[in-house]
């Protein structure tokens, strides 16, 4: 225990003795949305990750689960599946790629690019 400026502090201790490590900055929740869609990924330590889409107006969201590979910064979606565990390989590559500087993701998939912001949380969590 640690007294600071008159603050006891544990925390300090707990992470010196136990080793302490900071989250990769790419884990989390990371949203594309515009006026007609909405597109969201959260990706945990664990190399899987969680899909959620659907248009604005429309039936509802759509979602399923996903896992992926990271090259440095760049993570690739390589298998989807669905609350059925059935899962399958995708026909096209999903690749996101951190940027640290803007603390943004970009994603490229069939040519097109989408930036992607931070959140909390994915829509219907």
């Amino acid at each position: 225990m640690f007294n600071i400026n008159g603050r006891t502090v544990i925390s300090a201790m707990i992470c010196f003795v136990s080793g302490c490590t900071t989250a990769p900055p790419y884990l989390g929740a990371w949203v594309y949305e515009d006026a007609d869609s909405y597109a969201g990924y959260a990706f945990d330590s664990e190399k899987t990750c969680r899909i959620v889409g659907g248009v604005k107006g429309g039936p509802g969201l759509l979602g399923g689960y996903c896992s992926y590979v990271r090259t440095q910064n760049t993570l690739t979606i390589d298998e989807v599946w669905d609350r059925s565990g059935v899962r399958q390989k995708l026909p096209q590559t999903f690749q996101f790629t951190y940027e640290a500087a803007t603390d943004t993701m970009t994603l490229r998939s069939e040519g097109r690019e989408l930036k992607l912001s931070r959140r909390s949380k994915l829509l219907g969590e």
